[in-house]
């Protein structure tokens, strides 16, 4: 008979970020990641919305353009567990209309740019 791996049962998100104003939001991740060391956000978007991002992520990995980062870095991006193949994903959201005929705004999706500045963002507010 096989080992059963005991599971921690999968709650809510910690932030729903809809709805809150900036002050309310970076409070509200800077105290779970003070209290727990992460935040589970949910950006609370329409799942349409979701499958037209992994389009977009499965689009850059079809080109090529993921690269693997040096072992120093790998620990600092999301654990072991997380990210090890990162790709620039050109233009952000609020420079998408001075570049719009560049070649990496015309291969990247724009869910992709909006989750991209949307991490950014909320990466911000705790600076």
């Amino acid at each position: 008979m096989g080992r059963k791996v005991a599971r921690t049962p999968a709650t809510g998100p910690d932030v729903k970020a809809r709805g809150l104003d900036t002050e309310t939001l970076g409070r509200s991740i800077g105290q779970c990641l003070s209290v727990k060391g992460f935040c589970v956000i949910d950006p609370e978007v329409d799942d349409e919305y979701l499958d037209s991002v992994l389009g977009d992520i499965s689009a850059v990995d079809e080109q090529g353009r993921f690269a693997s980062v040096p072992a120093q870095v790998v620990e600092g991006l999301l654990g072991k567990e997380g990210s090890y193949r990162v790709a620039d994903i050109g233009v952000s959201t609020e420079d998408a209309y001075a570049s719009l005929f560049t070649e990496s705004f015309m291969r990247d999706g724009a869910a992709l740019r909006y989750f991209d500045a949307e991490f950014t963002r909320y990466a911000n507010l705790l600076s």
